[in-house]
């Protein structure tokens, strides 16, 4: 009989920042989508996991281009490899500061309340999965343990000040089910109250699940992970 994961139930999160969650999920799910269908040059690197992202840059900043010009928005494109920028003194003496999430989206604090949370940062970590072959489970485990640790763990603190962050997986390699299967297993061992994941696509080869937990070394501690997938595994151009 498989154990049952504790539901948490969060307090709700300011409005202002549900809807600036919201838009940067979908401007993700966009340009994930259009990733899965590049036919680019093939002599662009794309073997590593930062070559992924860096492609993955270029598509974020077509949508947000298109998006401010057909919507008259101000939507920034996100930044890649940012350092977590140190907001009061403190935060000096912090070694986490300098830490760099794949991407980072700045939400401005309407009513911040103090220095140290005059911005919300959204942070999202991409991760290659599905590489392995046999009963290996590097992939799946990097997923996890280099993945959605670093949000609750103080070596990293991703998500500090933030109800939400954000986990993109490469699948590329491996099935869904072989790859969401060892995910899953690793989830149980290494993340208390972190229920498992779901790992399917829609017709764009993009797919969404999220997990409500509480978080133990980083506030606030009521945490919402949101896991976008996307499938690479058809594309030629990542076949590796």
């Amino acid at each position: 009989m498989e154990e049952e994961y504790t539901t948490i139930k969060l307090p709700k999160a300011p409005r202002f920042w549900q809807l600036f969650v919201e838009r940067r999920v979908e401007l993700f799910v966009c340009a994930l989508a259009r990733l899965a269908q590049w036919d680019g040059n093939p002599d662009i690197p794309r073997e590593q996991e930062n070559d992924v992202s860096k492609l993955l840059c270029v598509m974020l900043t077509d949508v947000c281009s298109e998006w401010n010009e057909k919507y008259d928005m101000a939507i920034l494109v996100p930044a890649w490899e940012c350092p977590k920028a140190p907001r009061v003194t403190s935060d000096l003496l912090d070694v986490t500061v300098g830490k760099r999430p794949d991407f980072t989206c700045v939400c401005p604090n309407p009513r911040p309340g103090s220095h140290d949370n005059i911005e919300i940062p959204l942070h999202i970590e991409c991760k290659i999965i599905g590489k392995d072959k046999g009963r290996q489970t590097k992939y799946k485990r990097h997923y996890v343990d280099d993945g959605i640790v670093r949000f609750d763990n103080e070596s990293h603190k991703y998500g500090k000040g933030a109800n939400h962050g954000m986990m993109i997986g490469y699948l590329v390699g491996e099935s869904a089910e072989a790859v969401q299967h060892i995910v899953n297993q690793v989830i149980k061992k290494d993340i208390a109250d972190h229920g498992p994941l779901c790992i399917s696509f829609d017709s764009s080869k993009v797919g969404e699940s999220k997990n409500v937990f509480s978080r133990r070394y980083v506030d606030p501690q009521p945490f919402t992970l949101i896991h976008l997938w996307v499938d690479l595994r058809d594309n030629p151009f990542f076949r590796t």
